[in-house]
């Protein structure tokens, strides 16, 4: 019981827990005041940073058409990894309307699937349906509500026509955002969750996703393999508007 004691006094040191009382605990009024945070100047700077080093593969654009272009190229370039990979699916949201998502696809000679408006009130040969053409999918493109530049994270929720699937089983992520939807860090994205609460208690969704780059593992001889548990590769279009 002593290692034990002993083991649990210097995790509740760690973190600064109040309730904490052994020898090396530390109270709240000993620890300096933290410093200001002072959020980085210029978030796609940051977000480029840290992209790469998660190889995650970059566009900026300038505006919709932009999108559009960079996701043709998308498209166009990217192999099939399956035989069966034969399409693209997409979120229904007005931005991948707004950048001609379907006509582009089609234009590419590729079959496009809008995802289905949420899985609840889908019977089970809807359910069906959508799973086979998910899996028939080379590329998922959706949105995203925030993105944290410290970290090249994504974060999506859960709603109607935004299955989280479409992000997590076609071989190749496509995400469209904003630049104002660029956040510096995890704490900026607490606080805005917290904001948003607080104002309408139904704005947090049931399920959210946190994506930092494409799936990879170095479980097997500490040899990094990228798509071992969900897509190889991402791309992410942030579109500038300036």
């Amino acid at each position: 019981m002593g290692d034990r004691k002993r083991f649990l006094e210097k995790v509740g040191a760690a973190l600064q827990s109040p309730t904490s009382h052994g020898r090396g605990a530390l109270a709240y009024a000993d620890l300096p005041a933290p410093p200001e945070r002072q959020p980085p100047a210029d978030l796609l700077a940051l977000l480029t940073e840290n992209a790469a080093a998660l190889n995650i593969q970059l566009h900026l654009v300038e505006d919709p058409a932009g999108a559009g272009a960079a996701l043709k190229n998308i498209v166009g370039t990217t192999e099939a990894e399956w035989d069966h990979q034969r399409a693209v699916m997409a979120w229904d949201t007005p931005l991948l309307k707004e950048i001609g998502v379907e006509e582009i696809v089609a234009g590419g000679g590729m079959d496009f699937h809008w995802a289905p408006g949420g899985q609840e009130g889908i019977d089970a040969a809807g359910r069906e349906h959508f799973f086979r053409r998910l899996g028939e999918a080379r590329i998922g493109v959706t949105g995203a509500d925030l993105c944290v530049a410290d970290t090249a994270t994504l974060v999506l929720r859960n709603r109607p026509g935004e299955p989280m699937a479409v992000s997590l089983v076609p071989s190749v992520h496509v995400a469209v955002i904003r630049e104002a939807q660029l956040l510096p860090d995890f704490i900026a994205l607490y606080e805005r969750l917290a904001e948003e609460r607080a104002a309408d208690p139904g704005a947090l969704t049931a399920r959210m996703t946190f994506i930092s780059g494409p799936s990879k593992t170095g479980d097997i001889e500490l040899v990094m393999v990228h798509g071992a548990h969900g897509p190889r590769a991402l791309h992410l279009v942030v579109i500038r508007e300036r």
